[in-house]
């Protein structure tokens, strides 16, 4: 539906971004859980580390949606023990036993400090909250420091490297320049060169979890805003609403009679102001019927007895109550029915114990689809001769014809035919004994045929 008057942005559009262009200051602290170190090279270790915390700041200019900023972040993290798989003769060069399992620390920390470039997308406001996801590049400081419970220093380094972080979170402003963030961000670094008791060379990544808690400043007047409190506009004039009625469009199906199939009548149908409340009314069919399903669908249940074109109406309507109609066209199609064929011993008449659900099956699709006539077509193998087997084929025709009307097939819609050795299954010299021509096709002829 269109309205024609249009009444002023309200203040729920406060809560989302204004123009672009501004500079923020951020303030940042939260928690830090670093991993634990793993050392690698000749003396190899694995520390184990507190939960410690993060702390640091940001600047940089929101371009809306996209937000460029500088980031320092420290973060610090306690050492209680160290684990060492390999003493690399650490312990000889501190004048000690060498290092085997659990070592105790004491007064022992690692922590980095970032310098990064971050990129940062925000995602559109939903419900107060701004989601946001972005990665940054950058440089970390990391100082990592191994000091024995005995007092002696085993590690004590301080390196530069190339830093990776990702980051992702959420904001939401608080007032016209204030907004509060909740965020996190993993870090990796590059690869270490570490110097265990000042001859050990070791290797070691610093990577890290956070979860920072944030405030925001923006610079100048277009921050994000919160709503304000304003007194109440004078009532507008009522909106004058201009209707535009929905366009129900013909559809076409296909289907075996018999059978079912299902159509999406709404799939084409159309309305200008989006407003189609579903299908209001079904028309009933001439040779089937009409049931709902779901999502805007109708199943069409075909007649097991009719072959043809068949066709009905719905309508549907709007949330104005317009209503519109349109017509579905549903080709009927000749089921396909057998054929059915049984088949006999040498010489023989009598119905086998496996041809009893051919039969049976015969007789059930005469009964579903109404069949106006049946054909039993008698065929005989070439041993013996001609003569004999054209009566041979007539009289096994005349079985299958007693068994169809004992399970229901009235006896005056069925008729024989004995071709004898005519029309073989599988060609053969004549004298040839061949079981798959000795049998009998029972044929439900197409109108028309």
């Amino acid at each position: 539906m269109q309205l024609i008057a249009i009444r002023g942005i309200g203040d729920g559009a406060r809560n989302s971004p204004s123009e672009a262009g501004n500079f923020y200051g951020a303030v940042r602290a939260g928690i830090n859980w670093a991993h634990d170190e793993a050392l690698e090279g000749d003396f190899r270790s694995k520390d184990e580390r507190d939960t410690g915390f993060v702390l640091g700041g940001a600047f940089g200019y929101d371009f809306k949606p996209i937000r460029l900023e500088l980031e320092y972040l420290y973060r610090r993290n306690d050492l209680d023990r160290l684990d060492v798989r390999e003493d690399g003769g650490a312990g000889a060069a501190l004048g000690l036993a060498p290092f085997s399992g659990p070592v105790a620390l004491d007064e022992t920390r690692a922590t980095a400090s970032t310098f990064m470039l971050n990129a940062i997308y925000d995602v559109p406001v939903v419900r107060g909250f701004q989601p946001y996801l972005g990665v940054g590049l950058g440089m970390a400081v990391v100082d990592l420091e191994y000091r024995l419970a005995s007092g002696e220093s085993l590690l004590n380094n301080n390196d530069a490297e190339p830093a990776f972080q990702a980051l992702a979170g959420f904001s939401s402003a608080l007032s016209e320049h204030w907004t509060a963030e909740v965020g996190y961000r993993f870090l990796v670094t590059g690869q270490s060169d570490l110097r265990v008791a000042d001859r050990i060379d070791a290797e070691a990544k610093y990577k890290a979890h956070s979860v920072l808690f944030g405030l925001r400043y923006a610079f100048g007047g277009n921050g994000q805003a919160a709503p304000k409190r304003t007194a109440a506009p004078a009532p507008a004039p009522a909106p004058v609403a201009v209707n535009q009625p929905p366009q129900a469009n013909d559809d076409r199906a296909r289907v075996m009679a018999g059978e079912g199939v299902e159509i999406n009548v709404l799939g084409n149908d159309r309305d200008a102001d989006g407003s189609i409340t579903g299908i209001a009314t079904i028309g009933e069919a001439g040779h089937g019927t009409i049931t709902r399903g779901e999502a805007g669908r109708l199943r069409y249940q075909a007649d097991p007895r009719f072959v043809g074109q068949d066709r009905f109406t719905y309508s549907i309507q709007d949330d104005a109550g317009d209503v519109a109609t349109a017509t579905v066209v549903v080709d009927v199609l000749a089921p396909e029915i057998g054929p059915f064929i049984v088949f006999f011993d040498f010489d023989s008449t009598k119905i086998t114990a496996d041809a009893q659900q051919i039969l049976q099956d015969a007789a059930d699709a005469f009964a579903k689809y109404g069949i106006a006539r049946v054909e039993l077509v008698g065929h005989a193998d070439k041993a013996g001769p001609q003569t004999y087997n054209e009566g041979l084929s007539q009289r096994r025709a005349d079985q299958v014809k007693e068994a169809l009307a004992r399970i229901g097939v009235p006896d005056g819609v069925m008729t024989t035919l004995a071709k004898g050795e005519l029309d073989p299954l599988v060609p053969t010299n004549d004298g040839v004994r061949e079981p798959q021509n000795r049998r009998v096709e029972i044929l439900y002829p197409q109108p028309g045929e």
